[in-house]
């Protein structure tokens, strides 16, 4: 039996600069749930006049809700205030910032290649 909870969880990292990242992987179903939270209805008006409701996804709130999943937790940081004001101080860092995504997608690999591993036995 698969334990699927444990393809989500993540994993801490030692940031080079200092600090230390519980990073999560971003998974296709995360990403479509994320997806979904930042969707909404738009009406648009064809060539023709007709009027047509379209799906739209506001990408700069998606990023941010990738980015929040992302980072799980941290440690040993010196950026003060609430939750979400640490990972928007951390998100404006550029670097770490695609540090953090980098660490991602390598857990994503891992646990995909685990994920299949365990699916073949």
């Amino acid at each position: 039996m698969l334990k699927l909870k444990r393809f989500s969880e993540g994993a801490w990292f030692d940031y080079p600069a200092g600090g230390r990242f519980k990073i999560r992987p971003l998974l296709p179903k995360d990403l479509i749930e994320l997806r979904e939270k930042t969707r909404s209805k738009i009406a648009i008006r064809g060539i023709s006049g007709s009027q047509e409701i379209v799906d739209d996804y506001d990408e700069g709130k998606l990023n941010l809700s990738i980015f929040y999943h992302m980072i799980e937790d941290w440690k040993d940081i010196e950026i003060e205030g609430t939750s979400s004001e640490i990972k928007d101080a951390i998100f404006n860092n550029m670097q770490l910032r695609d540090w953090i995504t980098l660490k991602s997608g390598e857990l994503a690999i891992q646990y995909n290649e685990s994920f299949e591993d365990e699916s073949k036995n």
